[in-house]
C-alpha cells in the first residue's frame, strides 16, 4: 500500500491537491509517469 500511497496519493485528497503548488503538482504527475512507463506500479 506503501507503493500506491507514494504514486497515487496526491490524488486521493482533494484538499491537498488543490493546495500543491505548480512544481509539487509537476513532481507528482512526473512521479506517476514514470511508475505506469515502467510498471513499478503492479510490485
Amino acid at each position: 500500500m506503501k507503493t500506491f500511497e507514494s504514486i497515487f496519493g496526491f490524488l486521493f485528497d482533494a484538499s491537498k491537491l488543490a493546495y500543491l503548488d505548480d512544481d509539487e503538482l509537476k513532481s507528482c504527475c512526473k512521479n506517476l509517469e514514470t511508475a505506469l512507463r515502467s510498471g513499478d506500479v503492479a510490485e
